[in-house]
């Protein structure tokens, strides 16, 4: 990502990263059946058709790439989608998972008729609680 001038975009969150780094990213929601959010948080980044495409292309090759966002926007999209509750995520992610193991074992059953078992994953609070068990 650190190389690319313009990034498209096909409703994955794995251009997050661009938009905190104001590398522009172009939503092509044209080519999917559901809106991104980028495109919901920032109007600026959607393309409706082929057309927007060569449109952009030609005004970042005119202007640059400097002035894309709507300053007010890609803060708001930060804030609301990447930073809610605080810029440090990936620890209260791994609580809310933890959280939700101790409180219901998960139950699958595996794809293969010729294994009908149940396989449970459950929470061993006598080991390190990142490791589950399967029986």
């Amino acid at each position: 990502m650190r190389w690319a001038d313009v990034i498209l975009d096909l409703a994955t969150s794995v251009v997050f990263e661009a938009v905190k780094m104001k590398k522009p990213v172009l939503a092509a929601d044209y080519l999917h059946a559901g809106r991104s959010a980028l495109a919901h948080f920032m109007p600026e980044t959607e393309l409706r058709c082929r057309d927007d495409v060569y449109r952009r292309i030609d005004e970042f090759l005119s202007n640059g790439c400097d002035s894309f966002y709507v300053e007010e926007h890609r803060q708001r999209f930060i804030d609301e989608m990447l930073h809610a509750g605080g810029p440090n995520v990936l620890p209260r992610y791994v609580a809310l998972l933890e959280e939700q193991v101790r409180t219901r074992p998960i139950r699958m059953v595996l794809p293969s008729p010729a294994i009908p078992r149940l396989a449970t994953a459950a929470f061993c609070p006598d080991k390190d609680s990142r490791f589950y068990e399967f029986r």
